[in-house]
């Protein structure tokens, strides 16, 4: 009688089924998952209904080039501002549900912007981090009249968002990065991303996968970076946070968000007693400490 043999190896010692498997962040977070998705989202509705926004401001020529702008209103000075990316597996969400920080960095004093994107399939993963860089530009070209502060713009993404985050601030590097990242969830390494059931939206090459990585340019770089995982996540996305983490050094700080799976992570940030919350708190409250570009 013949062996059956045991499945090849596509990645990293998984065979297919188990690299699909440390990718499907649903599957993983399962019922728990799915409900604090549906809280943070429903938290996003309410904060879009009951705080002052600017709502739909286009920031580019693409029809998906839009932002929601939570702005902090009735203080002296231009306000430190933190954008986000949201996530979505590059296929969906928007800005109207992912305002689910606005209402906890209002009492920050910290104005709020959430960018929404064009998606796959139209938009090639390069199109799309392109377009949130763009959202940081227009922001600071129009910082005066929104009452914004050009030199204190923070940068945040969530799953897919933390990918186009943390890519958007390479392609910033020479410009005005953000004052800081935030990258949550995030894959930053895509070559297994492009070896898993992913790319059959994401139809990334070989080659497109190493250039977009933002592991592979973690040296570009430039500002400080707090790099989160859910401690209930798949290795593959432990790993990837980690191996982010160790490329950037001292630059960077990496936190395990105890009991959160993928989604639930981003509820950290409404607990002003967690450990992400306060060193968020502190670093957008902190003063500006970068000379401006001529």
């Amino acid at each position: 009688m013949s062996e059956v043999s045991a499945p090849a190896p596509v990645w990293g010692g998984y065979d297919q089924a188990a690299l699909d498997a440390q990718y499907d962040n649903n599957a993983a977070a399962g019922a728990e998952g799915a409900a604090a998705l549906a809280r943070l989202r429903a938290l996003a509705q309410r904060n879009r209904a009951a705080l002052p926004i600017r709502p739909d401001i286009a920031y580019g020529t693409h029809p998906a080039m839009r932002l929601d702008l939570y702005p902090v209103e009735g203080v002296d000075g231009p306000q430190p501002l933190l954008v986000l990316v949201h996530g979505g597996g590059w296929t969906t969400g928007n800005a109207a549900g992912a305002g689910f920080w606005a209402a906890r960095l209002r009492e920050w004093g910290i104005s709020h912007a959430v960018v929404t994107h064009a998606k796959r399939p139209g938009a090639r993963l390069a199109e799309m981090a392109a377009q949130v860089a763009e959202a940081l530009r227009f922001l600071r070209r129009e910082a005066t009249p929104l009452g914004l502060d050009p030199q204190r713009m923070h940068l945040a993404g969530i799953s897919s968002g933390a990918t186009l985050a943390a890519m958007a601030a390479i392609e910033l590097r020479e410009e005005a990065p953000p004052a800081s990242l935030l990258l949550m969830g995030g894959m930053y390494d895509l070559e297994p991303v492009r070896r898993s059931f992913r790319n059959a939206v994401l139809s990334l090459s070989e080659a497109e996968a190493a250039a977009l990585s933002p592991l592979h340019h973690a040296a570009l770089l430039s500002a400080e970076v707090t790099i989160t995982h859910g401690a209930r996540e798949t290795a593959e996305f432990r790993r990837q946070a980690g191996e982010l983490a160790a490329r950037l050094g001292p630059r960077a700080t990496l936190m395990a968000i105890e009991g959160a799976d993928h989604f639930s992570q981003a509820e950290a940030v409404l607990d002003p007693a967690t450990p992400l919350a306060r060193r968020l708190h502190a670093m957008l409250t902190a003063p500006c400490i970068t000379e401006p570009r001529p």
